[in-house]
Order: structure tokens, then C-alpha cells, then sequence
């Protein structure tokens, strides 16, 4: 059956290999991927994935600059196939005859497929994004207005004139989501045989062990949801956990969307910037320790790997816009504390002192 996948991040790329891998929905053989060019080295995984062959086309698709958003809203709505032929470049048409759209987000590019494919039949599958696909309603959340709710559905158009069949994801009984009912676990990473990891490797350019250190600072992308530096700069944030941990024993992992280049005394960065579910399989374990704000990088080990680092979820020091969000997030990482075998392991400081207090716990254990 013809599927077409869209994904703008490595992770979500991930699924959509493990997806077609073992076939699900009869994807091998007959699928294509889109990867939106907007993370770090997407166009070299795109190009590792091409020699692979797990698709039949890997098509790397152009992002969207801000002068380009009233194009994007807009006309894109009205002529979806403009859109997608100004989306995949000059010369190139869409594909009109996928049976399936397989996507992890509600991203422009596949509303506009979708609605390009209106009437033909096409399945509509989501995946597994993080957090956001485990908690809430991850539509009403992106498109909480009643002009997409009520006016553009009634044309046919936006996110609620389509209807999603089936979400799966890679931890069904952490699943909190009312998107949808049908839904449906991935096959576990965990038990993933060794060619298969290593394929994996060789897609995301995974080649050397990355984590040197203990401590791990799990960097997450800034949006307008939360502000996390409303009680202390990031800045300041890593020089104090630095000053509580051994010399040279925490690194800090920026997001893979966050192309900003710091230099700080005494914090290192990590330059390699693999691909941290890969970091996880390959490295991540019960010494590390973990520490972030409310990053999907967090939940990763347990909910993917069954792995039990210790964990430090620093949500409690920043600002939400919106209390039902905060709430959603509090309830994820109770849910992942209550999973894990020793419970203590996952800490949520309310305050700068509690954090010193746990840093200063777990040095002892050294």
C-alpha cells in the first residue's frame, strides 16, 4: 500500500524506519519519506537513508522561512498543491495516489497533503512525537481557535476536517492521550535485534560513544508555552549544577533544532550532537544522570529502553502559559516515577535548594 511519511525531526525519522522495517501496514516496499530540512545533519541522514533502500524515495523537503508564513496559513490552504510543489522545489509534483499519510506532529506539510488527498481515501496515521503524543489532545493543543475548529472545518479545510485512524507509540501503558482511540504500541526498540541497530547506527551517523561524563543536562528547544528562564538563566542554571557535580563530569546537549553555538567556563557542550534515542540504546544506563526541564529526552531510557537512570525534571522551576499544560506535564513524570522499580531515582525539585540538595545526594553515592 502506498504510504507516504513526513517527519522534521531524527526521532520521528526513527519511527518512521522502525515502522516500515517490520511492515506494518504493509509499508515495505511501497513507502516514501519526507524530511523536512530544519534539524541538525538532515540532509547527511537523508542521504544515509537513500543508500539503505528502506524507502523508495527520500525526499528532502525545503522549510518554511517566517517571510513565508502568510503563504503557509493562507493560500496554502486554498491551493494545497501549489503549496507542495513550492514545498518540494521546481519541477516536482505531488504525488496524488498514497493510500496512507504516516506523520508524528501536526506539521503544515502534512495538513496540506492531506488535504490535496481529500476524497481519495487516504488513511491518516500518527506516531509517536514525545511527550505531546502521550498527554492531552495533541490537535486541540496546536489549534485551540474556534476559526479552526468550527470555519475551516465546515469548508473542509485544517486540522478538524481530518480524521486520524490510528496513533501509535512506543509505551501504550504510559498513554494518556484523547486524540484518538485506536491506539496502538510500536515494536520495542528494546528487543530490537542487532542488524537492526545496526542499521540504525549507520542511519544517524553513530559511530563513536558520545557520553564521557556522568551527568547529562538535556537542553530543550524555547517556545512560548514556557518560560524556563523565569527563576534562573540557563546560564547560571549549568554553572550551579556544574559546581555541585565532579570537574568535567556534566555535558550539555542542546536540541537538535537549536543551532546556537555557547561557550561558557568550566561547561562542556556536546559537539557531536548524536541522535540521543541512539545515545540511549547504545550507552545511556542506571550511572547516568539526567537533568532538564520537561524534555521528551528525559522519559527516553524508561519508556523506550527500560533503562533507569536517575533523573532530575527541573518543570517545577519554570513558567507555564497554560496551567492545564503544566498539570499534563506533572502527571507524565509522576506516571514515569511510579514506573520505575526504585522510585527515587526520578526527582522534582520545587526550588534552586532542593536541586542543590539532590546533586549533593546523589555526589555521595559516587
Amino acid at each position: 500500500m502506498r504510504t507516504a511519511f513526513i517527519c522534521y525531526r531524527g526521532f520521528q525519522v526513527l519511527n518512521c524506519i522502525n515502522f516500515v522495517y517490520n511492515n506494518i501496514r504493509d509499508t515495505a516496499g511501497s513507502s516514501d519519506i519526507y524530511i523536512v530540512d530544519e534539524f541538525f545533519d538532515d540532509k547527511d541522514i537523508a542521504e544515509r537513508l537513500r543508500k539503505t533502500a528502506i524507502f523508495n524515495n527520500v525526499i528532502l523537503v525545503k522549510d518554511i522561512p517566517d517571510r513565508s508564513l502568510s503563504f503557509n496559513r493562507h493560500l496554502g490552504q486554498v491551493l494545497p498543491q501549489k503549496y507542495l510543489q513550492y514545498r518540494l522545489g521546481a519541477g516536482k509534483e505531488a504525488i496524488s495516489d498514497y493510500k496512507q499519510l504516516v506523520t508524528c506532529g501536526w506539521n503544515k506539510l502534512f495538513l496540506r497533503y492531506a488535504e490535496f488527498l481529500k476524497g481519495k481515501g487516504a488513511k491518516h496515521i500518527f506516531l509517536d512525537d514525545g511527550i505531546v503524543s502521550y498527554v492531552g489532545n495533541m490537535r486541540n493543543n496546536e489549534y485551540p481557535g474556534l476559526i479552526d475548529k468550527k470555519i475551516k472545518s465546515f469548508f473542509g479545510k485544517g486540522p478538524y476536517s481530518i480524521k486520524i485512524d490510528e496513533l501509535y507509540l512506543n509505551n501504550i501503558s504510559q498513554n494518556q492521550s484523547s486524540m484518538v482511540k485506536n491506539v496502538i504500541e510500536l515494536p520495542k526498540l528494546v528487543n530490537a535485534k542487532k542488524e537492526f541497530k545496526e542499521l540504525l547506527n549507520y542511519v544517524f551517523g553513530y559511530n563513536e560513544k558520545c557520553l564521557n561524563t556522568k551527568y547529562v543536562f538535556l537542553d530543550q528547544f524555547t517556545n512560548n508555552d514556557i518560560n524556563m528562564e523565569k527563576v534562573i538563566s540557563k546560564a547560571d542554571l549549568w554553572g550551579k549544577i556544574a559546581a555541585f557535580v565532579p570537574k568535567a563530569e556534566l555535558v550539555i546537549r542542546l536540541h537538535p533544532h537549536d543551532a546556537s553555538t555557547i561557550d561558557l567556563p568550566g561547561v562542556v557542550f556536546d559537539k557531536k550532537r548524536s541522535l540521543w534515542e541512539l545515545v540511549c540504546i547504545n550507552e545511556v544506563n542506571d550511572k547516568n544522570v539526567l537533568i532538564g526541564y520537561c524534555s521528551t529526552a528525559l522519559i527516553t531510557p524508561k519508556f523506550i529502553f527500560d533503562e533507569e537512570p536517575i533523573i532530575i525534571c527541573l518543570y517545577k522551576l519554570v513558567e507555564f502559559q497554560n496551567k492545564e499544560k503544566a498539570q499534563e506535564i506533572d502527571n507524565v513524570f509522576v506516571r514515569l516515577r511510579e514506573s520505575y522499580r526504585r522510585k527515587e531515582r526520578v526527582m522534582i525539585p520545587r526550588n534552586i535548594t532542593e536541586l542543590g540538595s539532590m546533586l549533593e545526594k546523589i555526589a555521595l553515592l559516587d
